[in-house]
């Protein structure tokens, strides 16, 4: 637990020069648990975050949908949280790590339509069910993230859609190797 949030996001957006920042919510916040409201918990820190990373532009990547590590709780990593932060943090780079998959595709659909400056990201998603999931993905692949989990071979769309995802403007506005994201503990930021 840190007394100064600020300066961690400094370290991680200076220091460490990060293109990105993944947040694994389903250790046990919302992503809007900055808020007030009453059915969020206030965390000063995560405000703090979002707004260091919006005036930097750098993207934060949230995890949506289900998580297989140990105490994760899945209704955390419901992506319609993230519809406040894109409404209050108009600038800044929201990506939907794993896209709400299985349970949460829907609002994530959703909130991809919404907002333009949240995208999404497909990694996790077997290939052969990817349209089952999300049946016009063509239509939005410039904010689609081409996910590292499978081969390009097993991937169902055909080559020049795959090269959108792989090459899109969402790539460039993100300039990002979120293989190297950190990831935040929400203990940090209580």
């Amino acid at each position: 637990m840190t007394d100064d949030p600020d300066t961690t996001v400094e370290r991680a957006t200076e220091d460490l020069a990060l293109d990105g920042i993944k947040i694994h919510l389903p250790q046990g916040i919302n992503a809007n648990d900055y808020r007030e409201d009453p059915d969020t918990r206030g965390l000063a820190g995560l405000r703090v975050l979002y707004e260091r990373c919006e005036q930097a532009g750098i993207p934060i990547m949230i995890h949506t949908g289900t998580s297989i590590i140990p105490d994760a709780r899945s209704r955390c990593a419901d992506p319609m949280p993230i519809d406040d932060i894109a409404v209050d943090f108009p600038n800044l780079p929201i990506v939907m790590a794993h896209g709400g998959r299985p349970m949460y595709t829907d609002e994530a659909w959703f909130l991809l339509y919404r907002h333009e400056n949240v995208f999404l990201d497909i990694s996790s998603f077997p290939p052969q069910n990817l349209f089952e999931y999300f049946p016009e993905i063509n239509r939005v692949a410039d904010r689609v993230l081409f996910g590292s989990d499978w081969q390009d071979k097993w991937f169902p769309i055909s080559e020049p859609i795959s090269r959108r995802f792989k090459t899109s403007s969402c790539h460039n506005i993100l300039s990002m190797q979120f293989c190297a994201a950190m990831q935040i503990d929400y203990m940090t930021y209580e």
